[in-house]
């Protein structure tokens, strides 16, 4: 009885071994088998297309890679790779991504990028536009005229209140306050589109009475009592008239008058009295150009004078007979 166990053991023990011994020769040559058939790994390279890379988009792939028999391409999203050397791949959602690339089944190469959302298509006939003036004063109303096409509603913004101030098609508006405000337009209840221009917005102008001149005292009647004695005189007792004195306007009340009248403050008829022969006559010789005193008043009207020089000639009774001015203008 025992004698036939050791046996039934050495014949299991025996099986095992042989087993053993073949599984270690087929592993030995399929080891010989791959080295003998062993290539180098070649340097796995390749590029994707830097631009576009959004959803809905079509990617471009290119296997830079040298003397390859067998390629796979994982486009890191869960669907089936590719097999050529260019292939092309869309995504579905954006992420980033992990793109490798396997060859001849041992040596592979990966890179990672990153795909956005697709551009928003834009009706360029729904973005907002409008016309506005460029200056407004206090206290007149000006007017706005929406220029979108497309457009069912309107929210006007005109940069005072910090609200909505109007939601018509072409809104008239009467600024409070001087200064420079931001007129906005937001058209059908799209935030994503904003219209802007910016508008000056004047001082409201006081107009300077003139002032009168002075009353002559009237002169009383002189009545004698008594008849006078005829008194004759002689010519060295006769006083000749004098000339009249036209009131004097120095060069630096002339400078501040005439840019009042370019600012609109004063009109031009105001300097006529110190000019000898009045504004339709006289001359300015203006940044190196002789020209009518009128022609020069209508050239610098509604805009700011910075004069660099300013001389006046006159004649003996004062009066301006001529003005030479360099200065630079602008619109303000």
């Amino acid at each position: 009885m025992d004698a036939k166990s050791d046996k039934d053991v050495w014949h299991i023990d025996k099986m095992v071994m042989t087993v053993f011994v073949g599984l270690i020769i087929v592993s030995s040559a399929i080891v010989g088998f791959k080295i003998y058939r062993y290539e180098p790994c070649p340097g796995v390279n390749f590029e994707v297309q830097k631009y576009n890379l959004r959803v809905g988009e079509v990617i471009h792939f290119n296997d830079l890679t040298e003397g390859v028999e067998k390629r796979v391409w994982d486009f890191g999203d869960s669907t089936e790779g590719a097999r050529v050397a260019d292939p092309m791949h869309i995504y579905s959602r954006p992420g980033e991504y992990t793109i490798k690339l396997m060859v001849n089944d041992q040596c592979f190469d990966y890179k990672t990028i990153v795909i956005k959302n697709p551009v928003p298509v834009v009706d360029e006939r729904l973005i907002p536009s409008f016309a506005a003036p460029a200056k407004a004063v206090v206290g007149e109303r000006v007017r706005f005229n929406d220029l979108t096409d497309g457009a069912t509603s309107w929210e006007w913004r005109f940069g005072e209140s910090g609200g909505v101030d109007a939601t018509v098609k072409n809104p008239a508006y009467t600024f409070r306050q001087a200064g420079r405000v931001k007129v906005s337009l937001i058209v059908n209840g799209d935030m994503r589109y904003i219209a802007e221009k910016t508008v000056k917005v004047l001082p409201k102008t006081r107009k300077k009475k003139r002032r009168k001149p002075p009353e002559k005292p009237k002169e009383e009647l002189y009545i004698p009592e008594s008849p006078e004695e005829y008194v004759e005189y002689t010519p060295e007792d006769l006083v000749e008239p004098e000339e009249p004195v036209v009131q004097y306007l120095s060069d630096d009340d002339l400078l501040i008058l005439i840019k009042d009248i370019a600012e609109r403050r004063q009109k031009k008829d105001v300097i006529d009295p110190y000019l000898c022969v009045g504004i339709d006559k006289s001359v300015v010789k203006a940044n190196g150009e002789m020209i009518r005193f009128n022609d020069f008043l209508e050239r610098i009207d509604g805009k700011q004078l910075k004069v660099r020089s300013l001389y006046s000639f006159r004649d003996h009774n004062q009066c301006i007979v001529r003005i030479e001015i360099k200065y630079r203008a602008k619109i303000f």
